[in-house]
């Protein structure tokens, strides 16, 4: 598949490290520093550690991906929607939380986790 973002921005660290992509004329912020941990918490349960299924950037390419192929298909969320996604890193089934801004062309990338369920 072809690459259609390029990073646009960085900044933070540790849990609170995130990047923003251009995507076609689309913005997309990710929170990797909280995602990209092996000992993240979702819903109380613990998570097996996704850091051994691939590198950051794996998994920020595979989001980016994901939301490129909802694009291309027409099939993007709607503006001021949010929800839950699921990709394939390394192997493992990995759930990835976004919201669409309400009146821009922005998703905010809040957490991934691997699914458990």
């Amino acid at each position: 598949m072809p690459t259609y973002w390029s990073l646009h921005s960085s900044g933070g660290e540790g849990d609170g490290y995130w990047r923003e992509y251009t995507l076609f004329e689309w913005q997309v912020r990710m929170s990797l520093g909280h995602g990209y941990r092996p000992n993240h918490l979702p819903r109380e349960v613990f998570a097996p550690d996704l850091t051994r299924d691939g590198s950051m950037d794996e998994f920020a390419d595979a989001i980016l991906g994901d939301i490129s192929e909802m694009y291309l298909a027409g099939t993007l969320p709607a503006h001021g929607t949010n929800g839950e996604r699921s990709i394939m890193v390394g192997g493992s089934s990995v759930l990835y939380r976004y919201r669409v801004d309400p009146g821009t062309d922005r998703f905010y990338i809040g957490t991934f986790f691997v699914n458990l369920g």
